[in-house]
């Protein structure tokens, strides 16, 4: 899964307000970038512990997590830092962030103080990779779509008012779920055929029910990686799967 997991990320958006600091540390704050046990609009719900071998990682490796404003380059907007974590920490709410916008000196930094300040960008989302083997799909009617008990923090975002979250997760999941099958055909056209499971991840990412994405991927997929057909031929037909397998995620995103 490593292929897949470098070309995407998932998104958890918090309707909390983020708290200024006094005037005596401007450009300071603090917020929650995810909260536990409370499943998103995306159908993911994240356990508490989730982040922390990530971050004990993360501060082994001298590594920080990047600061951006409404994720940055990922959405179009402004691929530049607006600030540093100051620090990232779990307590027993979720994952508390206390950030400092820099450059308070110029007008970029005071733009997006004022932004902050005003409530415009006024809560958190984090970017986040799900670790192998860190994620439980539900089976049941009610339980969660994915129950994530470990994370990879990949960055923290200042972002607008979450009441257009379910609008704003959709974007990003239909650009991921585009992007993970772009890699998934040109592997096939590659010859490297992804594992099965690898395919059953992307249906389930794509929001297919996880008894039909099973039976997809060990039919559909499975029978037509042992196809014994000409190589250039049976790449051609594998393109025209994950032709296919776009049309239908996009469907059901857009449902």
């Amino acid at each position: 899964m490593e292929n897949l997991a470098l070309l995407s990320s998932n998104h958890a958006f918090v309707p909390l307000e983020i708290k200024l600091a006094d005037d005596t540390t401007p450009g300071t704050f603090e917020g929650y970038g995810s909260v536990f046990n409370v499943e998103d609009d995306s159908g993911d719900l994240i356990l508490p512990g989730a982040f922390k071998k990530n971050l004990r990682q993360k501060k082994s490796e001298g590594r920080t997590i990047p600061m951006y404003a409404m994720h940055g380059f990922r959405l179009g907007a402004d691929p530049l830092p607006v600030g540093v974590w100051k620090s990232v920490e779990e307590d027993q709410k979720g994952l508390k962030c206390v950030g400092e916008i820099v450059a308070m000196d110029t007008e970029h930094g005071k733009r997006i103080y004022s932004l902050v300040k005003s409530g415009a960008l006024g809560a958190l989302s984090i970017g986040y990779r799900v670790s192998e083997g860190g994620a439980v799909f539900g089976s049941k009617v009610g339980e969660p779509r994915r129950t994530l008990k470990q994370v990879e923090i990949v960055e923290i975002s200042l972002v607008d008012d979450p009441s257009n979250a379910k609008a704003r997760v959709h974007s990003i999941k239909s650009a991921r779920v585009d992007g993970a099958l772009n890699d998934f055909a040109k592997r096939l056209r590659d010859g490297a055929p992804p594992e099965i499971k690898e395919f059953e991840e992307i249906l389930r990412d794509a929001g297919v029910p996880r008894s039909m994405a099973l039976k997809i991927a060990s039919v559909g997929y499975a029978a037509a990686i042992r196809s014994d057909s000409g190589g250039e031929e049976a790449s051609l037909a594998l393109k025209r799967a994950a032709s296919d397998l776009r049309s239908a995620a996009q469907s059901i995103i857009s449902r």
